[in-house]
């Protein structure tokens, strides 16, 4: 399990709420990015929340018809923090081993 920590700011004059979306893709961009986690958060005007989003290993997993396993490719992969699918707003890069599993 991969834990995301980011801090969301309402920097506006009201009372909101976002959507936190966590977004994950290959950079080789084998496939379009995939939504693996989300939460809601209410916040006041100027206030800041650091949230953390868990992201399990079958998220990032695909799965493989041949080995009847799910398998995830050893390369690096981009986590993408969003307000919704077409507007990404930070990333960072995760290499990550290959490894497979059945469940």
């Amino acid at each position: 399990m991969i834990d995301a920590r980011l801090t969301v700011t309402n920097t506006g004059h009201c009372a909101g709420a976002e959507v936190v979306q966590l977004y994950i893709q290959p950079t080789d961009k084998r496939y379009a990015a995939r939504l693996v986690a989300f939460e809601r958060v209410h916040l006041e005007p100027g206030e800041s929340r650091e949230i953390a989003l868990q992201l399990e290993s079958k998220a990032i997993a695909n799965w493989h018809s041949e080995e009847q396993k799910w398998v995830i490719a050893q390369q690096t992969y981009r986590l993408y923090a969003a307000r919704n699918a077409e507007e990404f707003v930070l990333y960072c890069d995760l290499p990550l081993q290959g490894r497979s599993f059945g469940y």
